[in-house]
């Protein structure tokens, strides 16, 4: 079975800018091959050399997703990643977090990065950061990619 991680974010700006965004910078910084295209990420999503499948798309906000309902972030951007289970998870997990760290540099706006709607990995609201305490995904090296001040908390979403 495989591992998925959902980030919604309330961007400013369209879904397609903060793809075209991420993509550039994933490309640049040598996780994304360079003839990925938007249209690729915003269709059926891309894989990585990792084996990690990354698709970012616009998501019309539901009253009734938890997101909204519960945490009162109405995005406009979805981020799918989704953890092959032959390939290394690590390496892969490293890639999720690159990235989703790399659309908050970019983009302001409340986020939240889940496990399947259950445990919430990372929260930002205005200006404050908040990562769980879990240390198996939050490692000591994937927290010193995180460029800005943040608390930590076990967060996961209500029953």
């Amino acid at each position: 079975m495989a591992t998925e991680h959902l980030m919604y974010l309330a961007a400013p700006g369209p879904a397609e800018e903060v793809a075209a965004t991420v993509l550039r910078d994933g490309q640049e910084g040598g996780l994304i091959a360079s003839e990925v295209t938007v249209a690729s990420v915003m269709g059926e999503g891309i894989n990585l050399g990792s084996g990690l499948r990354v698709r970012i798309s616009h998501v019309q906000p539901d009253p009734k997703d938890p997101v909204v309902a519960d945490m009162q972030i109405v995005p406009n951007t979805l981020f799918y990643f989704r953890l092959h289970n032959l390939e290394d998870r690590e390496r892969q997990t490293d890639e999720v977090v690159w990235l989703a760290l790399d659309a908050l540099i970019r983009f302001p706006g409340d986020a939240v990065l889940t496990f399947q709607l259950e445990v919430i990995w990372l929260l930002r609201r205005g200006d404050q950061l908040w990562l769980h305490t879990e240390p198996n995904f939050w490692t000591p090296e994937r927290l010193q990619m995180v460029p800005m001040p943040y608390l930590q908390a076990a967060m996961h979403f209500p029953d």
